[in-house]
């Protein structure tokens, strides 16, 4: 297997490793902003978990970017860098 293919095989693992990670994370955060809008409403604590939210999702657009790259390096047949 050439370096590409691996590099991006590896990318690939760890990104996916990453997006469960997090899930896991705004799994926890929509509970939370659902707790918080059934109780009293903290709007500074709304505000922060809002925008870790926020955070998350463009994580996740970063993510798919990783993914992509590591499809096109393990999709790869260039051998002429290996």
């Amino acid at each position: 297997m050439s370096n590409k293919k691996l590099i991006g095989e590896q990318l690939i693992k760890t990104t996916i490793n990453f997006e469960e990670a997090l899930v896991e994370i705004l799994k926890v955060e929509v509970k939370r902003i659902k707790k918080l809008s059934k109780t009293h409403i903290d709007s500074e604590e709304f505000k922060k978990t809002n925008r870790l939210i926020n955070n998350i999702v463009m994580a996740f657009m970063l993510t798919d970017e990783r993914i992509k790259m590591g499809v096109e390096l393990y999709m790869d047949n260039d051998e002429t860098y290996d």
